[in-house]
């Protein structure tokens, strides 16, 4: 299976047309702000020497440097499907590569947790990635990142979290498709509403309180979902 059970992003949505969500859901960029904010407080009287984390979901490198900039002594590795975003990515976190923090890997999510070693990582944090996954294939995704945590690691997530009560998910959701109709032009229109109507398949969605079910039935502790804009909201969680 792949990553994106749609090939929104590496089509209309790819390259310089996925920035176009920054003007048609503006909080977006307060949720990527949060992953780093959120990692400073966490890692805040930290003693290691150095944090390992893993990132899902390179994109264009717009997390990637949220997370870096959350402690000096965070190494990433980051991993992303796309090759078009891969290729955006190396060039947006160059500085980064070059010096050591960072490597990025084009890989299936799946089967990138896979390789790595039992509590190996400090922290696993992503933005606007895991929503995309099809319920089954992101629940082991959760599983693979259980697995790879260390104790009392930290799992991040600003994600598209679908409110629990269906009415207020219902105007959540007609909201931000008001939004698209200031999109610059048709097509860029059609892919966003074309991308959010498959994010909102029974199969696909990622509903808050069933996300928070599955992952306290994997082992996840201190579960909660704050700062919520619209669809958007914060996850956080220990292993």
């Amino acid at each position: 299976m792949k990553n994106l059970p749609d090939n929104n992003f590496a089509g209309v949505l790819g390259g310089e047309r996925l920035a176009s969500i920054n003007s048609l859901a503006p909080h977006q960029e307060k949720m990527q702000n949060l992953v780093e904010g959120t990692l400073r407080r966490c890692l805040k009287g930290s003693n290691l020497e150095k944090i390992q984390a893993i990132e899902i979901g390179t994109g264009t490198g717009l997390t990637a440097t949220k997370i870096m900039g959350g402690d000096e002594r965070i190494r990433l590795k980051s991993v992303d499907a796309e090759p078009k975003m891969i290729e955006v990515a190396r060039k947006n976190l160059q500085q980064h590569i070059e010096n050591g923090r960072i490597e990025i890997f084009q890989e299936d999510a799946l089967v990138f947790l896979g390789k790595l070693a039992n509590n190996s990582a400090d922290v696993v944090a992503s933005a606007l990635t895991l929503h995309n996954f099809e319920n089954q294939y992101r629940e082991k995704v959760l599983k693979q990142i259980f697995r790879i945590l260390k104790k009392d690691g930290i799992f991040i997530n600003a994600d598209k979290y679908s409110p629990a009560d269906d009415n207020d998910a219902r105007k959540e959701f007609e909201w931000q498709m008001q939004q698209f109709e200031k999109a610059p032009d048709s097509e860029t229109k059609k892919g966003w509403i074309d991308h959010y109507m498959v994010d909102n398949k029974p199969e696909i969605i990622m509903k808050e309180d069933v996300a928070v079910a599955i992952m306290q039935e994997i082992g996840f502790s201190d579960i909660k979902i704050t700062d919520r804009h619209h669809l958007e909201a914060l996850l956080t969680a220990k292993k």
